[in-house]
């Protein structure tokens, strides 16, 4: 109860019959339109847990005392699953709001370089028309989001039981060697009856470095008709390569040689130099051997930080833009590039879409067209 008078013990009782507050209280709960607690939800087990820490303070002392117990290991692993957790669901919402999702039943989501594979299981559950779900990464994991796409683990997911129709697959292969003619699903008619093979869209968060470049080929190149569309969050532009590069002929164009191509992939570190995680942390799986990029006071010239970190961010925007030119001219999809997500959750935020039956522009504010120029001029 919410009092405000101090009053000894043995004269509470009669201090109620005469206490404001609690006659206005008493009315409230006489009304017929009172019910204590009706929309206040079940009680939780978080409830026993944070009344342990620090019993008699307000809830904010007691939520800081836990997250003190989870040490700083155990808090920056629950914020760096908060934060990927919204770049998935940001991704997802442009795919929808693009149009990418339009005609999922018939189509099969093929998600590159998946790692755990929690984008697709995000598509997944999004779509519960979807069908056949495949994840091709080059290395092994434990296949959490596999296993809850199966209803296997443990059947407490919420979203566990629309992912279990799932013609699921996972295919071990580095997308530099990825061939679409022998991928699973492809080949089967959709369930609509049409004949195979059937159409496919391609999803990627954080494909670092040339793996975007791979990804768009496998996109363009291989049967390319098939390809209904693509939305793909490039990184680590650092690691690009221009025999991997998609965007050769675009970058010629604009008088730049393949020599400083090299320079200007390596440049494209400095556009993190500003964050507290080196370049290639945004990769949500990360790379074995760690996808570090130049050190913030390793390059020669640039002194200034902000300085250093615009030429990054416009290298960066000089390799998307070729690739986005390469998607929509080789690739004959109309496409955007987008910012998915605040450049204060991950600096890697960009999302290269492609649609093939034309896209849909719905945040005009956040599209760079492959009209305008790069941010470089």
């Amino acid at each position: 109860m919410l009092y405000s008078s101090e009053i000894y013990a043995d004269e509470v009782e009669k201090h109620r019959l005469k206490c404001p507050a609690y006659l206005q209280i008493q009315a409230q709960r006489a009304a017929p339109y009172y019910q204590l607690d009706i929309n206040a939800g079940p009680a939780l087990d978080v409830e026993p847990i944070l009344g342990a820490c620090l019993p008699g303070h307000s809830m904010a002392e007691r939520r800081a005392a836990y997250a003190a117990t989870l040490g700083p290991d155990g808090l920056d692993d629950l914020i760096e699953r908060v934060c990927q957790a919204a770049e998935r669901a940001s991704i997802v919402g442009h795919l929808e709001r693009h149009g990418l999702l339009r005609c999922v039943a018939d189509d099969v989501i093929v998600e590159l370089g998946a790692g755990r594979g929690y984008l697709g299981a995000a598509v997944a559950g999004h779509c519960a028309s979807l069908t056949c779900l495949v994840l091709v990464d080059c290395r092994g994991f434990k296949l959490k989001a596999d296993r809850r796409g199966q209803g296997v683990d443990g059947g407490q997911d919420s979203g566990a039981a629309a992912l279990r129709h799932l013609d699921l697959h996972r295919l071990r292969c580095d997308l530099k060697d990825f061939s679409l003619a022998g991928c699973p699903g492809l080949d089967r008619p959709g369930p609509s009856g049409g004949a195979p093979p059937r159409s496919w869209v391609g999803v990627a968060k954080h494909l670092c470095g040339a793996a975007s470049d791979f990804a768009l080929r496998a996109a363009v190149e291989q049967a390319p008709r098939r390809c209904r569309g693509l939305g793909l969050a490039t990184c680590c532009h650092h690691r690009c390569s221009w025999r991997a590069y998609v965007g050769k002929e675009w970058f010629a164009e604009r008088g730049f040689a393949p020599a400083e191509f090299e320079l200007v992939s390596w440049m494209s570190g400095w556009a993190l130099c500003g964050h507290e995680a080196p370049a290639g942390a945004g990769c949500e799986e990360g790379d074995e051997d760690g996808a570090t990029g130049p050190s913030a006071g390793t390059e020669p010239g640039a002194s200034d930080q902000a300085a250093r970190i615009a030429v990054g961010q416009h290298c960066k925007a000089l390799i998307d833009a070729g690739r986005l030119a390469y998607l929509t001219g080789r690739g004959g999809m109309e496409g955007v590039l987008v910012a998915y997500i605040s450049p204060e959750v991950s600096g890697e935020n960009k999302l290269l879409l492609g649609l093939r039956d034309g896209i849909q522009p719905s945040d005009i504010g956040l599209i760079l067209r492959t009209s305008c120029a790069p941010a470089c001029h």
